[in-house]
């Protein structure tokens, strides 16, 4: 539409689950959306969770130059009434008028509080579904931390009470559901579901099971459903009752405590409308369970909803496309981020902003910079510059230790680890960055024993280095050591490692970055101006260096958010005009135009690819099998043979790595992020794009059904991306429309 200047043919655009303007993945979907939709488009957007919902309203008034409505439901749809279930297995009200209930307080104040189970346990869950049952409480949907835990669950639960009408309706759900989807009937959880009404609901399992799982729910022939907190953002199946295990969270990183927002997402699933009257949570105590706090969410609104939009190529492609860069700041200066950034700021700070520019020109009357604005610009940019040596002078230097402690690690070098243990290394390093050493006991008599060891766990070296047996096996070896050849007291420490490889592949990468940023801070117009020590050096004038800095202040009070955003436009923006994208005019070349329909996480990686030949343009297989690892964001590092690949594969895998790490090692020179291009995707999409049973696939790899399920859906997301390009790459987009048919199969396809 934006391309071809059409106008979008619709009256009405209906943004559901509004709160995700604030995610980090899809945020600035959300964004682009409400910027870009023309004016005379409605737009509704639904959330239950945005406490900032006028704020957002103002916003949009404010660019889109029409009045926007909040309609504020105050009341929830059914009443939410929260429980605490006590470890004896009573329930109780978790909090009355004046704080938490006297039996909950009087629980929280005992010396040693007992809870329902050990930290390493899971709660005896088939118990507390028997207290639910006999209080009426289900279906209950149980909150547990992990995929893990939502299967253990269930082997944790009894065989339901008989009902013949609702056994036979259950029965007759899934046997329908079967006669559509025949591979899920030998599915191993398929059991619990027929004796016990019971599923587990995560990311790991496979969209048709899910899609029972959802359905059996909202048709409420299930007792409980075991499932992480993601459920609670996206999938909507209520239930009478919620079930709270912990109070915190897994972010990716580390266990965070659950916010306001995502609180109210799970309680959001407690109680069905026109099915119930009220809605429960328990809360059951546990070592990670902070009843204080979920009582405190209770009557907490939402998070405020905050801006996420970042810079990143395909953007800045779909930009260029349509915008001049003036129109682009433009965009900027309409974004959500930058409202509230004006929003907040001091009253009367652009005033006094301009009247301190105006006295900073005072002082550089044969300035070789435009204006006294572009003179603070340089000064920043010079600053930030000298930050970023300074970090990468750091990152060298860790390096350079690293090589040196790497090149140490021969076989016989005696070390300690940062524990004070002493080992002998017995193998050098191994493709994972580790070495085997052997543990040399203290105690006369025992055995060594083999152990992995990273160097990042050397503590200090000793500069003897024993002659080894000539034994292959290592544990062999290893059991020929003894504490008896070594006579620690007369053994002394390295005094210092020997430098290692100057040439390591590792410091070329941060020898690149260096240098760019040495052309850069060369190219700046201060260089030659009469007053760059007046600006930059350690003078008397007092009076000028703090009015610099007060510029700089006011500058990023004011322009914080958009300039930014500006800057990491122009840094993206200069990186493609160097790889062939855009023109010096700011406009898109030809291979711009065509990978701007690349709307993918690595668009410019697949594009090199493009551009350089490296994908089939006959054998879909193959196309696939290339493709995915693009599309990989998971840290999983599963071994596998090239063996079990066609030559042909395997060598266009290895041809594609070779040619595109160039490229990749431009992006890392200039600041930019990459990913590894993991082997294992492409022997997973090959083998099933040949037709490989599923069940094999998964014993090969080792996987989730789900984690599997998610590499073949985005490798034919990718694959559609490509197909798209048809006017610039005909028989690939051919191909990669084969290959999409070839593996979107069951059981990953869902009608």
């Amino acid at each position: 539409v934006m391309r071809e200047g059409v106008d979008f043919p619709a009256d009405l655009v209906v943004l559901d689950e509004a709160h995700f303007l604030g995610d980090p993945d899809r945020g600035v979907v959300w964004e682009e959306v409400m910027i870009y939709l023309p004016t005379r488009i409605n737009l509704l957007m639904l959330s239950a969770t945005i406490s900032n919902a006028k704020q957002i309203a103002c916003w949009l008034e404010s660019i889109r130059n029409k009045q926007c409505i909040v309609v504020d439901e105050k009341k929830r749809p059914v009443s939410l009434y929260p429980l605490f279930l006590h470890p004896t297995g009573e329930l109780s009200p978790l909090a009355g008028k004046k704080g938490l209930h006297r039996k909950v307080a009087r629980y929280l104040d005992a010396q040693s509080p007992q809870f329902l189970s050990p930290s390493h346990m899971l709660p005896p869950v088939g118990d507390i579904i028997h207290v639910l049952r006999r209080h009426n409480l289900l279906p209950a949907i149980f909150f547990v931390k992990s995929r893990a835990d939502c299967n253990a669950a269930l082997d944790l639960c009894t065989p339901a009470e008989t009902r013949p009408d609702l056994d036979a309706r259950l029965q007759e759900e899934i046997d329908e559901f079967l006669a559509r989807y025949p591979y899920l009937a030998t599915h191993k959880q398929l059991q619990y579901i027929r004796e016990a009404r019971v599923a587990a609901h995560h990311a790991g399992q496979l969209p048709g099971w899910k899609l029972l799982v959802e359905k059996l729910m909202c048709q409420g022939l299930l007792e409980a459903v075991f499932a992480t907190s993601t459920v609670a953002a996206g999938v909507n199946f209520p239930a009478r009752t919620i079930v709270l295990f912990n109070s915190d969270r897994y972010n990716g990183h580390d266990f965070v405590p659950l916010d306001a927002t995502e609180f109210h997402q799970m309680t959001g699933r407690a109680g069905r409308r026109g099915m119930d009257n009220i809605g429960f949570a328990v809360a059951a105590p546990g070592k990670f369970m902070d009843i204080p706090l979920i009582n405190r969410l209770i009557s907490s609104p939402p998070e405020p909803v905050f801006s996420e939009i970042t810079i990143n190529f395909s953007m800045v492609l779909n930009l260029l496309l349509s915008h001049t860069p003036k129109q682009v700041r433009e965009v900027f200066e309409k974004s959500f981020a930058t409202y509230v950034s004006v929003e907040n700021r001091q009253k009367g700070i652009e005033k006094r902003f301009h009247n301190a520019l105006e006295e900073l020109s005072g002082f550089l009357p044969a300035r070789m910079c435009a204006s006294p604005l572009e003179a603070i610009g340089l000064i920043r940019k010079r600053r930030t510059l000298q930050a970023c040596l300074a970090d990468i002078s750091r990152q060298m230097s860790e390096m350079q230790t690293r090589i040196a402690t790497e090149s140490a690690l021969v076989p016989g070098r005696l070390f300690l680890d940062k524990k004070r243990r002493m080992y002998c290394v017995v193998r050098p390093l191994d493709r994972d960055g580790a070495c085997l050493c052997c543990l040399m006991r203290q105690r006369r008599g025992r055995r060594p024993r083999l152990r992995k060891i990273l160097p990042k766990k050397v503590g200090t070296f000793f500069d003897t280095v024993l002659l080894l047996p000539k034994i292959e096996d290592p544990h062999e070896l290893c059991g020929a050591l003894s504490l008896d050849q070594v006579d620690r007291e007369k053994l002394s420490f390295l005094d210092e490692l020997r430098p290692g490889r100057k040439n390591d592949a590792r410091l070329g990468p941060l020898i690149d970055r260096e240098r760019y940023f040495r052309d850069e801070f060369s190219q700046m117009a201060c260089n030659g101006c009469p007053h760059f020590k007046l600006c930059y050096k350690r003078t008397k004038a007092r009076s000028i260096r703090t009015l610099i800095n007060d510029l700089l202040w006011m500058s990023d009070s004011i322009n914080a958010v958009r300039m930014r955003l500006w800057t990491e436009f122009e840094r993206h923006v200069d990186f493609l005009k160097k790889e062939g994208f855009v023109s010096k005019d700011d406009e898109l070349t030809k291979d711009g135009i065509w990978t701007y329909q690349l709307r993918l996480d690595q668009p410019l990686l697949i594009a090199e690819g493009l551009r350089l030949d490296l994908f089939p343009k006959n054998d879909p297989a193959t196309l696939s099998a290339l493709i995915a690892p693009f599309v990989c964001d998971r840290d999983l590092d599963i071994e596998v043979n090239r063996s079990l690949l066609p030559e042909t594969v395997s060598t266009g895998f290895s041809k594609m790595v070779d040619a595109l790490a160039p490229l990749i090692e431009r992006k890392k020179v200039c600041g930019f992020s990459t990913r590894p291009i993991p082997f294992w995707t492409t022997v997973a999409i090959y083998r099933w794009a040949k037709g490989m049973p599923w069940e094999e696939e998964l014993d090969f790899l080792g996987i989730a059904d789900g984690d599997l399920a998610a590499l073949v859906i985005r490798t034919a997301d990718n694959l559609r991306q490509i197909a798209s390009i048809g006017g610039a790459y005909p028989e690939i987009s051919r191909t990669a429309r084969e290959a999409v048919a070839l593996i979107l199969r069951e059981p990953v396809l869902v009608d």
